[in-house]
């Protein structure tokens, strides 16, 4: 999968959750201890906000469960919302 900008997609689950996937390409060592930090990036021109305010979202709420991965240059978050 080839992904040129930010993507996000989402689905229900058999047991009536929502997933949602948050999916972006990065440029070289990304650093997960700091990934959801505000202004964090490894692009040179982007801002660095999106995963902090996903962070934020997912502390003040504890019906969402995350989990995170990174594989051949695509970084993707996948929230699983209990509803």
């Amino acid at each position: 999968m080839q992904i040129l900008s930010p993507m996000i997609s989402t689905n229900d689950t058999v047991d009536n959750n929502l997933n949602i996937t948050i999916s972006n390409n990065y440029k070289g060592q990304i650093d997960l201890k700091r990934i959801d930090e505000e202004g964090y990036t490894t692009k040179n021109n982007e801002h660095g906000y999106g995963l902090s305010i996903v962070k934020d979202i997912v502390n003040n709420n504890k019906k969402i469960i995350v989990e995170t991965k990174c594989n051949n240059d695509i970084f993707t978050q996948n929230l699983k919302v209990k509803m």
